[in-house]
């Protein structure tokens, strides 16, 4: 829940920022309401290594070590047919799903937004040095990077 705050508050500022011109009485007052819950936040993601797919790995991925792999929620594998398709079992997710991708995705795109919204508030380049860091991690480094995939 607490996440889900911290990106609906961003998104808030975000969007204020983009129709500061109709507004700046609004977005002035959404800036001092959530400027120090969005620096504190950003001290903290400033202190946070970067962390790609390349981290982890699942053995169900037909991919490789640069691939995202994420599995449905709602997905089991079928008893009788073990190596088989897997089924749908609505409402009840599958605690052994793999979870690391999508855990480090989510993670990137909090700290990037937070650190985005920190910049904009600052003006401080260093909040932009740390979300070049994380990104160049995730999408240049050869040995760390996400391949590209539109599917």
């Amino acid at each position: 829940m607490k996440k889900s705050l911290n990106l609906c508050c961003i998104s808030l500022l975000l969007v204020l920022i983009s129709c500061q011109k109709e507004e700046p009485a609004l977005l002035e007052r959404t800036v001092q309401t959530l400027q120090e819950k969005i620096l504190d936040q950003a001290i903290e993601n400033v202190k946070e290594e970067p962390i790609t797919v390349t981290a982890a790995f699942s053995v169900r991925s037909k991919g490789g070590v640069h691939d995202f792999f994420s599995e449905g929620d709602y997905w089991w594998p079928d008893p009788g047919n073990p190596t088989g398709p897997y089924i749908r079992r609505d409402g009840q997710s599958n605690p052994e799903n793999f979870l690391a991708h999508r855990k480090a995705l989510m993670r990137f795109s909090e700290i990037v937004v937070n650190l985005t919204s920190a910049f904009l508030i600052t003006g401080d380049t260093h909040y932009v040095r740390q979300i070049k860091a994380h990104c160049n991690k995730w999408f240049v480094n050869d040995s760390s990077k996400m391949n590209p995939h539109l599917l």
